[in-house]
């Protein structure tokens, strides 16, 4: 069989009830040209260890500082419900505020470290969470 089309979807997702409509949605269409056999018979094969990867054995590494972070999210005017709503991560035991460039971090550490930290969503929506220029190993 061969695929003349192809459609990549993201699924309807519920969000959860404080999030928002996520319906499925296009991503992208996929469609073949004829070049595409010539295209594939000039890709190498991989000439060394497929994937490397560059943190190998950082599960055998000492932790150095255990962290609870949680999310949470509250209404700019919990009197107005169609305010906008300010999000927050936030070290457990710390007071929730709003992100402010000016502002020392909130948490600091040093190159080498290996920290474990456990994140908490308190919202009643998703939260993806990512770090930018900072290596992640998701435990569970």
């Amino acid at each position: 069989m061969q695929v003349k089309h192809a459609t990549f979807l993201t699924l309807a997702i519920d969000t959860g009830p404080g999030g928002d409509n996520d319906p499925q949605r296009r991503l992208a269409s996929i469609h073949p040209s004829d070049d595409a056999a010539a295209a594939l018979a000039v890709i190498r094969a991989p000439s060394g260890r497929v994937n490397p990867q560059r943190f190998e054995g950082l599960d055998d590494e000492p932790v150095t500082a255990r962290r609870k972070l949680y999310f949470s999210e509250l209404l700019s005017d919990p009197n107005n419900p169609a305010s906008p709503t300010n999000f927050y991560i936030t070290v457990d035991g710390a007071k929730p505020v709003l992100f402010d460039p000016n502002a020392p971090p909130a948490i600091t550490t040093h190159q080498g470290a290996v920290e474990d930290w456990t994140i908490e969503n308190r919202t009643a929506e998703h939260h993806e969470f990512h770090f930018h220029q900072i290596h992640f190993e998701l435990l569970e």
